[in-house]
């Protein structure tokens, strides 16, 4: 048996070697880094549970505050003024910043807690006493000076907003008067499809001084309100760049850029999809293969035609008044939506085949082939004008350009129906490849729908990406179009027959009864007849 001397001794060994390993265990996971002037961008891996010291140095004596930004790639850090977290000291994200002034602080303290290996993009922006403080009048987040963009997103929208900047440092006394302070917006969309830590941080470089945001970045207006809150329409899997610019009398200061994909990105192999489930998948599928017999043989097989043009718009206005008058979930919309395209799409072939007049579905295609026009339109950067931010406005001029189809078109039934066959087939074709090429065409039409049903998406910024893969895409577009009407136009020439088919002979006892003119009498009349 032990005496108590003993297990007191060996007590005290053991908590010897436990505080030693805590002390050592604490130097191991703290690193140090040095940013300056000169050398303003340093890319780490932090492991969690590390702690990353962040001084600064070769400040020149004009120098009146420094911002220390830390970008994150797929994961979250904590930058905070002190070792010990306190409440107003520190803040945490994926895209976070810090104001230090040059008679005060030196450094700074970034933890990772996530559980995973981070990547992390440092970097330093200096501004003299003419610039103003970027989010120095903070009133919404929990740190004092907050120089960053807080960003959220939804299934249509990016929104970002910008803690108020206050006025240079050599103005006195210092004021949060905002009056001779303007704010530039300024985005920068990633490649399509692309996912990677490389990109990212290589973009993230050009958008972080204010020079050049303003060389490599596309300025925007926005028209909402409050001034300091900005929507934009999401494009889900292209990743984008925002930076907001603070101009003074004589001076710019950058707030610490941001960055969204539109989604919750797990890794860097797994982007995200709008079309996700399987039950999407399939129909994505099956609208290629109809899409394409729609470009070669949609007039021959008019009575497809006319099923497809109602089942088009009865989706179209049961989409639009399903979310605008409830928010059901994505597979209830789906079947629900598909549901009513069917029925309407049977409707409209048995008023064809009842009434045999090919004047109404033919008038309906060209209202899709208007639809698409003016939806082209308004995916466009006409659209960010400031004028058509009013909904009465946008929906009158939209109206317009719908109209042109059947006022054009109308008068020239067959060549209105070869047309439709391929515009609506090709654009079928279209929307099935941009989801698995990684491009944004298919916001064409989805754009138009979440502005009708989403009432804050009036006043987002539209401006869509448009790069190689839509270039492509767009060329493959047009060549479909012409290709199907040449096909067609082709496989229709010579044949002496009717433009469209003959409907349906119905039974006697289901044909319309014909209401026989009644015999009139004059002086030319018979008597006997």
């Amino acid at each position: 048996m032990w005496t108590v001397k003993e297990l007191g001794s060996w007590t005290s060994i053991i908590l010897l070697f436990l505080l030693f390993s805590s002390v050592t265990s604490q130097i191991q996971t703290e690193e140090f880094v040095t940013l300056t002037p000169e050398n303003n961008f340093v890319e780490l891996k932090v492991e969690s549970g590390t702690d990353v010291v962040i001084s600064v140095g070769n400040l020149s004596l004009d120098t009146a505050f420094s911002i220390i930004q830390a970008n994150v790639f797929l994961g979250s850090v904590t930058l905070s003024y002190n070792r010990t977290l306190t409440q107003g000291n520190y803040t945490t994200g994926a895209n976070i910043g810090l104001v230090l002034y040059n008679n005060t602080e030196k450094e700074v303290f970034l933890r990772q807690t996530s559980g995973a290996l981070l990547n992390v993009l440092l970097g330093l922006q200096v501004y003299d006493g003419n610039a103003p403080i970027p989010g120095a009048c903070n009133m919404e987040q929990s740190i004092r000076v907050a120089p960053f963009l807080p960003t959220r997103f939804s299934v249509d929208l990016v929104t970002v907003e910008f803690p108020i900047a206050s006025w240079p440092m050599n103005v006195v006394p210092p004021t949060c008067d905002g009056s001779p302070l303007q704010y530039d917006i300024f985005h920068l969309y990633l490649p399509e499809n692309d996912i990677s830590q490389e990109t990212l941080f290589k973009n993230i470089r050009l958008m972080s001084d204010w020079k050049s945001i303003q060389t490599y970045g596309k300025q925007v207006n926005y028209f909402g309100a409050p001034v300091n809150q900005i929507e934009f329409a999401n494009y889900v899997g292209t990743g984008r760049i925002i930076s907001v610019v603070v101009r003074g009398l004589t001076s710019s200061a950058a707030y610490v850029p941001t960055t969204s994909y539109g989604c919750t990105v797990s890794s860097a192999e797994e982007p995200c999809e709008l079309l996700s489930s399987v039950l999407e998948k399939v129909f994505g599928a099956c609208l290629f293969f109809i899409g394409l017999f729609m470009i070669a043989f949609g007039h021959r097989f008019f009575k497809i035609q006319i099923f497809l043009v109602g089942f088009c718009i009865s989706m179209i206005i049961s989409f639009i008044l399903l979310f605008y008058f409830s928010q059901p979930s994505k597979l209830d919309a789906t079947l629900i939506v598909f549901g009513v395209g069917v029925g309407g799409g049977l409707l409209l072939l048995g008023i064809w085949a009842w009434w045999g007049v090919p004047v109404l579905p033919v008038f309906l295609g060209c209202l899709i082939l208007g639809f698409l026009v003016a939806s082209i339109i308004a995916y466009s950067p006409l659209v960010d004008l400031s004028i058509l931010k009013d909904n009465v406005t946008f929906w009158l001029a939209f109206l317009c350009f719908v109209l042109i189809g059947p006022l054009f078109l109308v008068s020239f039934p067959f060549y209105a129906s070869l047309g439709i066959s391929t515009v609506m087939g090709s654009y079928f074709v279209l929307f099935t490849l941009d989801q698995y090429v990684g491009s944004n065409l298919q916001y064409i039409v989805i754009n138009i729908l979440r502005r009708a049903v989403n009432s804050d998406f009036r006043v987002a910024i539209v401006d869509p990406p448009f790069q190689y893969r839509d270039l492509v895409l767009v060329i493959v577009w047009a060549l479909l179009i012409f290709g199907g009407i040449f096909f067609q136009l082709w496989r229709e020439r010579g044949r002496i027959r009717p433009p469209f088919p003959s409907p349906p002979t119905w039974p006697v006892w289901l044909r319309i009864p014909r209401i026989r003119p009644v015999d009139v009498l004059d002086e030319n009349t018979p008597l006997i007849s």
